[in-house]
Protein backbone atom coordinates (compact mmCIF):
# COMPACT_ATOMS: atom_id res chain seq x y z
CA UNK A 1 0.00 0.00 0.00
CA UNK A 2 1.29 3.70 -0.76
CA UNK A 3 0.79 6.42 0.17
CA UNK A 4 0.01 9.86 -1.69
CA UNK A 5 0.62 13.40 0.06
CA UNK A 6 -1.95 15.47 0.67
CA UNK A 7 -1.24 19.41 0.51
CA UNK A 8 -3.33 20.59 3.54
CA UNK A 9 -2.34 24.30 5.34
CA UNK A 10 -3.46 24.41 8.93
CA UNK A 11 -4.21 27.86 9.52
CA UNK A 12 -4.19 27.99 12.87
CA UNK A 13 -1.02 26.08 13.66
CA UNK A 14 0.99 29.26 12.36
CA UNK A 15 0.34 30.74 16.11
CA UNK A 16 2.62 30.17 19.18
CA UNK A 17 0.54 26.91 19.95
CA UNK A 18 2.27 25.60 17.42
CA UNK A 19 5.28 26.05 19.75
CA UNK A 20 3.65 24.70 22.76
CA UNK A 21 3.36 21.43 20.88
CA UNK A 22 6.95 20.91 20.76
CA UNK A 23 7.89 19.02 23.97
CA UNK A 24 11.84 19.79 25.18
CA UNK A 25 11.83 22.90 22.85
CA UNK A 26 10.31 26.03 24.02
CA UNK A 27 10.99 28.15 26.99
CA UNK A 28 8.29 30.19 28.80
CA UNK A 29 9.83 33.28 27.26
CA UNK A 30 8.89 32.91 23.61
CA UNK A 31 6.35 35.41 24.03
CA UNK A 32 8.83 37.71 24.29
CA UNK A 33 10.44 36.16 21.39
CA UNK A 34 9.43 38.03 17.78
CA UNK A 35 8.38 35.71 14.89
CA UNK A 36 8.77 35.78 10.75
CA UNK A 37 6.75 33.39 8.51
CA UNK A 38 7.61 32.90 5.45
CA UNK A 39 5.35 30.74 3.13
CA UNK A 40 7.60 28.45 1.40
CA UNK A 41 5.31 27.28 -1.86
CA UNK A 42 2.81 24.21 -1.92
CA UNK A 43 1.26 24.66 1.64
CA UNK A 44 4.60 24.83 3.39
CA UNK A 45 6.08 27.68 5.66
CA UNK A 46 8.78 28.41 7.80
CA UNK A 47 8.41 29.95 11.13
CA UNK A 48 11.33 31.59 12.64
CA UNK A 49 11.28 32.76 16.63
CA UNK A 50 14.38 35.25 17.69
CA UNK A 51 14.59 37.81 20.40
CA UNK A 52 16.25 40.42 18.45
CA UNK A 53 17.16 41.14 14.85
CA UNK A 54 20.69 40.90 15.49
CA UNK A 55 20.58 37.26 17.03
CA UNK A 56 18.94 36.04 14.08
CA UNK A 57 21.37 37.67 11.84
CA UNK A 58 24.36 35.55 13.58
CA UNK A 59 22.44 32.35 11.67
CA UNK A 60 21.49 33.85 8.34
CA UNK A 61 23.24 30.95 6.90
CA UNK A 62 20.21 28.17 8.19
CA UNK A 63 20.60 26.28 4.25
CA UNK A 64 24.09 24.63 5.78
CA UNK A 65 21.80 23.24 8.21
CA UNK A 66 19.36 22.01 6.24
CA UNK A 67 22.15 20.01 3.94
CA UNK A 68 23.09 18.37 7.34
CA UNK A 69 19.92 17.56 8.16
CA UNK A 70 19.20 15.80 4.93
CA UNK A 71 22.30 13.73 4.60
CA UNK A 72 21.46 12.45 8.90
CA UNK A 73 17.63 12.16 7.89
CA UNK A 74 18.55 10.43 4.69
CA UNK A 75 20.32 8.00 6.84
CA UNK A 76 17.43 6.97 9.07
CA UNK A 77 14.68 7.00 6.86
CA UNK A 78 15.30 3.33 5.82
CA UNK A 79 14.49 2.25 9.38
CA UNK A 80 11.46 4.37 9.40
CA UNK A 81 8.27 2.48 9.36
CA UNK A 82 5.72 3.94 6.34
CA UNK A 83 3.12 6.03 8.08
CA UNK A 84 0.32 8.32 7.53
CA UNK A 85 0.66 10.06 10.80
CA UNK A 86 2.51 13.07 11.37
CA UNK A 87 6.40 13.65 12.16
CA UNK A 88 7.79 16.45 14.27
CA UNK A 89 11.98 16.43 14.56
CA UNK A 90 14.28 18.70 16.80
CA UNK A 91 17.20 19.08 15.33
CA UNK A 92 19.53 21.13 17.85
CA UNK A 93 23.30 21.69 17.61
CA UNK A 94 25.31 19.93 20.95
CA UNK A 95 28.49 21.84 22.97
CA UNK A 96 30.40 18.77 21.44
CA UNK A 97 29.91 20.26 17.62
CA UNK A 98 27.62 17.48 16.67
CA UNK A 99 23.63 17.65 16.12
CA UNK A 100 21.28 15.48 17.81
CA UNK A 101 17.99 14.42 16.09
CA UNK A 102 15.38 14.21 18.26
CA UNK A 103 12.33 12.07 16.16
CA UNK A 104 8.46 12.47 17.50
CA UNK A 105 5.61 10.16 15.53
CA UNK A 106 1.71 10.93 16.27
CA UNK A 107 -0.72 8.66 14.23
CA UNK A 108 -3.91 10.13 12.31
CA UNK A 109 -6.76 10.60 14.57
CA UNK A 110 -8.21 8.37 11.48
CA UNK A 111 -7.24 6.56 8.21
CA UNK A 112 -8.71 7.61 5.08
CA UNK A 113 -8.61 5.27 1.79
CA UNK A 114 -8.98 6.13 -1.51
CA UNK A 115 -10.16 3.11 -4.05
CA UNK A 116 -9.51 2.90 -7.86
CA UNK A 117 -12.38 2.19 -10.08
CA UNK A 118 -9.62 -0.11 -12.24
CA UNK A 119 -9.17 -2.30 -9.45
CA UNK A 120 -5.37 -2.35 -7.98
CA UNK A 121 -4.48 -1.67 -4.32
CA UNK A 122 -6.04 1.13 -1.77
CA UNK A 123 -4.01 4.43 -1.51
CA UNK A 124 -4.12 5.69 1.98
CA UNK A 125 -4.18 9.58 2.26
CA UNK A 126 -1.93 11.49 4.44
CA UNK A 127 -3.70 14.92 5.91
CA UNK A 128 -1.42 15.92 8.74
CA UNK A 129 1.99 18.17 8.24
CA UNK A 130 5.22 17.34 9.37
CA UNK A 131 7.43 19.32 11.51
CA UNK A 132 11.45 20.35 11.09
CA UNK A 133 12.35 22.86 14.42
CA UNK A 134 15.77 23.42 14.13
CA UNK A 135 17.51 25.08 17.06
CA UNK A 136 20.41 27.47 16.97
CA UNK A 137 22.13 28.86 20.31
CA UNK A 138 25.04 30.99 21.51
CA UNK A 139 25.67 32.64 24.62
CA UNK A 140 25.18 36.06 25.25
CA UNK A 141 26.33 38.73 27.50
CA UNK A 142 23.39 40.48 29.37
CA UNK A 143 23.72 43.13 32.37
CA UNK A 144 22.33 42.24 35.67
CA UNK A 145 22.11 43.77 39.32
CA UNK A 146 25.26 41.22 40.13
CA UNK A 147 27.08 42.17 36.88
CA UNK A 148 27.62 40.92 33.61
CA UNK A 149 25.89 37.16 33.34
CA UNK A 150 25.89 35.01 30.42
CA UNK A 151 22.62 33.34 28.80
CA UNK A 152 21.66 30.62 26.07
CA UNK A 153 19.54 32.77 24.10
CA UNK A 154 17.99 30.54 20.88
CA UNK A 155 16.88 30.62 17.67
CA UNK A 156 14.36 28.34 16.39
CA UNK A 157 13.68 27.77 12.57
CA UNK A 158 10.25 25.82 12.28
CA UNK A 159 9.20 24.09 9.00
CA UNK A 160 5.67 22.96 8.79
CA UNK A 161 5.72 20.70 5.74
CA UNK A 162 3.56 18.35 3.98
CA UNK A 163 6.03 15.98 4.36
CA UNK A 164 9.78 16.11 5.38
CA UNK A 165 10.85 15.30 2.45
CA UNK A 166 9.95 18.31 1.11
CA UNK A 167 13.07 19.54 2.55
CA UNK A 168 15.44 18.18 -0.70
CA UNK A 169 12.96 20.12 -2.92
CA UNK A 170 13.67 23.37 -0.81
CA UNK A 171 16.64 23.56 -1.26
CA UNK A 172 16.60 22.38 -4.80
CA UNK A 173 14.61 25.40 -5.51
CA UNK A 174 17.47 27.86 -4.07
CA UNK A 175 17.38 27.37 -0.41
CA UNK A 176 16.05 29.83 2.26
CA UNK A 177 18.78 32.33 3.02
CA UNK A 178 17.67 34.84 1.17
CA UNK A 179 14.51 35.09 2.40
CA UNK A 180 15.83 35.30 6.03
CA UNK A 181 17.85 38.06 5.17
CA UNK A 182 15.11 39.84 3.05
CA UNK A 183 13.53 39.45 6.72
CA UNK A 184 15.51 41.02 8.35
CA UNK A 185 16.06 43.93 5.82
CA UNK A 186 12.55 44.66 6.07
CA UNK A 187 12.97 44.83 10.08
CA UNK A 188 15.64 47.01 9.92
CA UNK A 189 13.95 49.13 7.35
CA UNK A 190 10.28 49.64 9.43
CA UNK A 191 9.61 52.92 9.36
CA UNK A 192 7.87 53.69 12.61
CA UNK A 193 9.98 52.23 15.29
CA UNK A 194 13.65 51.47 15.53
CA UNK A 195 13.67 47.75 15.24
CA UNK A 196 17.34 46.85 15.54
CA UNK A 197 17.34 47.91 18.78
CA UNK A 198 16.27 44.56 20.43
CA UNK A 199 13.44 46.55 22.25
CA UNK A 200 10.57 45.99 20.15
CA UNK A 201 8.89 42.15 19.94
CA UNK A 202 6.69 41.65 16.46
CA UNK A 203 5.45 39.39 13.90
CA UNK A 204 6.58 39.65 10.33
CA UNK A 205 4.96 37.88 8.03
CA UNK A 206 5.94 37.51 4.02
CA UNK A 207 3.29 35.94 2.07
CA UNK A 208 2.36 35.54 -1.80
CA UNK A 209 -1.79 36.29 -2.92
CA UNK A 210 -3.18 34.99 -5.88
CA UNK A 211 -1.53 37.72 -8.04
CA UNK A 212 1.70 36.20 -6.79
CA UNK A 213 3.41 39.51 -5.72
CA UNK A 214 5.08 39.40 -2.31
CA UNK A 215 3.02 40.48 0.37
CA UNK A 216 5.30 42.24 3.55
CA UNK A 217 3.29 42.75 6.98
CA UNK A 218 4.07 43.33 10.49
CA UNK A 219 1.91 42.86 13.34
CA UNK A 220 1.68 43.11 16.82
CA UNK A 221 4.86 45.66 16.91
CA UNK A 222 5.17 46.53 20.84
CA UNK A 223 7.65 47.17 23.61
CA UNK A 224 9.13 44.42 25.43
CA UNK A 225 9.27 46.02 28.50
CA UNK A 226 5.62 47.85 28.96
CA UNK A 227 2.34 48.04 27.65
CA UNK A 228 2.82 50.03 23.90
CA UNK A 229 0.49 50.70 21.63
CA UNK A 230 0.88 52.03 17.85
CA UNK A 231 -1.66 52.65 15.17
CA UNK A 232 -0.73 53.11 11.72
CA UNK A 233 -2.66 52.35 8.38
CA UNK A 234 -2.42 48.95 7.40
CA UNK A 235 -0.33 47.65 10.70
CA UNK A 236 -1.86 46.61 13.76
CA UNK A 237 -2.01 46.63 17.25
Amino acid sequence: MKIIITVMLCVSIISHAFAQKLPGVFSGLIHQHSRYTFELGQGNKLIVYARAIRDLQRFQNIDSVLLLFNKDFNVIKPSLSESNGSKSIIYKFLPNGQYQLDLYERQQAKQQFQFRTNGGEPVLLKTVQDSLTIVQSYLKNIQAKSGEVSLNERIYFCFILNNLEDVDAILKSGGINDKIRQGIQDAKNYSYHHLESGRYQFNYQKSYPKNDKESISFENVSNIKGDFLAIHQNFGL
